[in-house]
């Protein structure tokens, strides 16, 4: 099976300039985004950068808005880095709908889980490459990681619609099995699912019902 290493990575640019811009039109979208979302899922660093200054401009509870986001990013030196100001300007330029916020949040928690399975799953796949490599150790950091993005997808799919759920509960069985499987399955699945981009719930949820099973 051939790895596709130059495929980008999963992200959605439009959903995170989405919720940026939705900040920026109605500050109460903020809390809202918080409780789903860390700067850290997003994949754009300019985009990081700005949802954080956002934040401390939440906690400080003063207004979000482009003149108040702008000085807030040039006093913390951190303005050219988020794209200058005409790019911050531009995050409100067709936003598509405010109130859909949460679902342009879902699309950015669900893309920066695939691209923490993906990271996670290549470190393994490097490290069982070497020949002194402690396979159970792998194993169990691998374990490890994926059983935070059952976390965090179960974290968000209590509000949102039952695929997630589906998909969390049957990577959390699969995972539970993990460290009994064989080397070889270990390296078929890694190769899989780095191949695959890891998760597309209609494809996803069957395999990883079909392995459970076979254990």
């Amino acid at each position: 099976m051939a790895m596709d290493v130059d495929r980008p990575l999963p992200h959605n640019p439009d959903a995170e300039r989405a919720v940026l811009g939705a900040i920026l039109f109605d500050n109460s979208k903020l809390a809202d985004v918080r409780s789903r979302l860390s700067a850290s899922d997003f994949f754009l660093d300019q985009h990081r950068r700005v949802f954080q200054q956002m934040i401390m401009l939440g906690e400080a509870q003063q207004a979000i808005d482009l003149v108040t986001l702008t000085d807030q990013l040039h006093r913390q030196g951190e303005l050219e880095a988020a794209g200058g100001a005409a790019y911050v300007a531009q995050l409100v330029d067709g936003v598509p709908r405010v109130s859909n916020v949460e679902h342009y949040a879902r699309i950015i928690k669900e893309n920066a889980a695939r691209r923490e399975v993906i990271h996670a799953t290549y470190a393994a796949y490097q490290q069982s490459s070497e020949p002194d490599t402690d396979l159970e150790a792998v194993t169990r950091t691998l374990q490890g990681r994926l059983e935070r993005v059952c976390t965090a997808v179960e974290h968000v799919a209590g509000e949102w619609d039952g695929d997630a759920q589906v998909l969390a509960d049957k990577l959390r069985s699969f995972v539970r099995r993990f460290v009994s499987l064989t080397v070889a399955q270990v390296g078929v699945i890694v190769l899989w699912i780095l191949h695959g981009y890891a998760f597309q719930v209609a494809e996803a949820t069957a395999y990883l019902s079909l392995t459970s099973a076979e254990k």
